[in-house]
């Protein structure tokens, strides 16, 4: 079942090309074809139920008050913390 689409890479080429979200076995699955590379299939999120519930709490910010880089070529190839970003960091891991 089709739930959805987005953006995502290709792995080989990093391309940004259209994707879609299907529901498989309750597994979320982003399939993408890039025209140079082929198919791919990934698990996205491996329990629908969790991504749905989840996705109930997902919000927009207004964007960073202190981007530390410009995007130039836009995401991803330049990304960091950039005045595209509508969120902050939400979760770090610090080692």
């Amino acid at each position: 079942m089709r739930v959805g689409t987005t953006k995502s890479l290709c792995p080989v080429c990093l391309k940004v090309i259209p994707a879609e979200l299907i529901v498989e076995n309750n597994r979320l699955i982003i399939s993408k074809t890039c025209k140079e590379h082929g198919s791919f299939r990934d698990v996205y999120w491996s329990d629908y139920n969790l991504y749905k519930r989840f996705k109930e709490f997902q919000r927009d910010g207004s964007g960073l008050e202190n981007p530390i880089t410009k995007s130039t070529n836009s995401c991803p190839y330049d990304c960091g913390l950039c005045d595209n970003h509508k969120t902050t960091t939400l979760l770090a891991n610090i080692d």
